[in-house]
């Protein structure tokens, strides 16, 4: 199953932890393509919407449909 990130939210968020890109590729344990489609409108796959959701302290709903 894909997950389609909302992207606004997305961004909100990552502003609101006040992590860097890197801090959050770090903590999400992607890599830095993955994170540019998430930002861009693409589609990923659960683990990796949980891996993103989980490093920013929100629920995935929050940030994919």
């Amino acid at each position: 199953m894909k997950f389609k990130a909302k992207t606004q939210q997305l961004k909100n968020e990552v502003l609101k932890s006040g992590l860097t890109a890197d801090e959050l590729l770090k903590k999400s344990c992607i890599s830095s393509k993955t994170m540019a489609k998430v930002t861009n409108g693409g589609s990923v796959i659960a683990s990796t919407a949980n891996k993103i959701a989980t490093a920013l302290g929100v629920p995935v709903t929050d940030l994919f449909e």
